[in-house]
């Protein structure tokens, strides 16, 4: 599956936008999204689960975005497969899909492992939280944010023709220009600082 190259060609001065879909537990306060679009040639479509009906209709009214951000808690994506499912195959075939999950407790702590593992193919367990990060623990880190060198709070790997990335850092990336960096970077996009 090709990922979104934007919008085409649409005349002199306008830029093309690529299309995100963001797919989250709760609304987001306003003003957030409209910050994102500002800064990155993007176009974000917003679902929640507070109606499963929502995402399920993202997916099938957008099949081929630049990236897909998952914002839920990892017992929400394990109640809905068919959505995992139909995500792990779009990273597989090509997209991008990063993850950042603000609800860890023990539930959703194995939940995340079992997501992980039944959905992506993959060992990552979630660790601990210090600092402000949620970390990872049996994935290779790109870089070392801690002391202890076998966990990381940002983390990417490649799934079939994509890319799979997790941001640990508490708070959404609308909140933190350190952390939206990250997020568009792993799309491929570049963030306008100023």
């Amino acid at each position: 599956m090709a990922t979104d190259a934007g919008n085409g060609d649409q005349g002199p001065g306008v830029v093309s936008k690529f299309t995100v879909l963001c797919l989250l537990d709760r609304e987001l306060p306003n003003g957030f999204i409209e910050e994102w679009e500002v800064r990155v040639p993007v176009k974000i479509y917003l679902a929640t689960f507070e109606n499963p009906a929502d995402p399920a209709q993202l997916l099938r009214d957008h099949p081929s975005p630049r990236a897909i951000f998952i914002g839920s808690a990892p017992e929400e994506m394990r109640r809905h497969q068919d959505i995992s499912s139909r995500i792990a195959e779009y990273a597989r075939g090509g997209g991008t899909v990063l993850l950042t999950m603000d609800r860890m407790d023990s539930r959703n702590r194995r939940a995340f492992q079992e997501w992980m593992r039944d959905t992506w193919g993959l060992t990552w367990e979630y660790a601990d939280l210090s600092l402000g990060r949620f970390y990872l623990v049996r994935h290779d880190p790109v870089f070392f944010p801690s002391q202890m060198q076998w966990k990381t709070s940002v983390a990417c790997a490649g799934f079939g023709q994509g890319l799979l990335g997790w941001i640990g850092d508490i708070g959404l990336p609308f909140d933190n220009l350190a952390i939206s960096f990250s997020v568009f970077t792993m799309m491929g996009l570049s963030l306008d600082m100023r």
